[in-house]
């Protein structure tokens, strides 16, 4: 019998250039923190800068936000790429589990996702959090999250779903281009009919990690489906 494949867990956090503390802070958070706890669970900790790959680097997230048996994100610092990561993940309903260094305030609601605030600087709260991290993962059903579930649901729900999460983020927006916002309307209505909601989830949030400026066009569409509805 072959040797059995270990667990992923896939790391999504802001990176930044390689001096600056955004990265120091995520390189310290994931070999003090996150790389213990998953060695002693029998996990492998991949962060995409630091995963050797011949693929785009939109293809390879996307390959491991969709099969990696579990996701840490680290919200610290409100990073938009890590937010359209964590909307990726949390629409396949897959294992995901947020963190933040602490006193940092998320933009969005977070209900029902696992959230745990971390501090470097304390080596006491270094220990808590491990236990804190270790325990959260021993308790997720990943047999349960990746069988397979479809889920048909009327379109209008879906798009609520996704502006709901979009309109959320806490950015200023710039000028709207009326033309890309109907060429993703025209691309959303005409997958609709065709894909359950998850698909469709999946479809809007490849989109967002391939081209992040279309996250406006998105939420111009979200205001205006309100307007709509006064």
């Amino acid at each position: 019998m072959g040797e059995k494949r270990q667990k992923i867990c896939f790391i999504v956090c802001p990176i930044s250039s390689e001096d600056s503390d955004i990265r120091k802070n995520s390189d310290k958070l994931l070999k003090h923190l996150i790389q213990p706890v998953c060695n002693k669970l029998g996990f492998e900790a991949v962060r995409i800068d630091k995963h050797f790959h011949n693929e785009q680097i939109t293809d390879e997230i996307i390959k491991y936000l969709e099969e990696a048996e579990l996701v840490i994100a680290d919200t610290t610092t409100n990073n938009p790429n890590c937010f359209y990561e964590i909307g990726y993940r949390k629409a396949i309903s897959k294992p995901l589990i947020l963190i933040r260094s602490i006193g940092e305030n998320l933009p969005f609601d977070i209900s029902g996702i696992n959230s745990l605030s971390y501090n470097l600087q304390d080596l006491d709260n270094v220990e808590e959090f491990k236990k804190k991290l270790e325990g959260n993962i021993s308790i997720l059903d990943f047999e349960k999250s990746f069988s397979k579930n479809k889920t048909d649901k009327n379109s209008d729900e879906i798009l609520n779903k996704i502006f709901n999460l979009l309109l959320t983020i806490d950015n200023k927006l710039d000028k709207i281009n009326p033309n890309l916002i109907s060429d993703i309307t025209k691309n959303f209505v005409s997958s609709v009919d065709k894909k359950n909601e998850n698909e469709v989830m999946l479809q809007i949030f490849k989109i967002l990690l391939a081209n992040p400026k279309h996250i406006n066009s998105l939420v111009e569409l979200g205001k205006i489906a309100k307007d709509q509805e006064k």
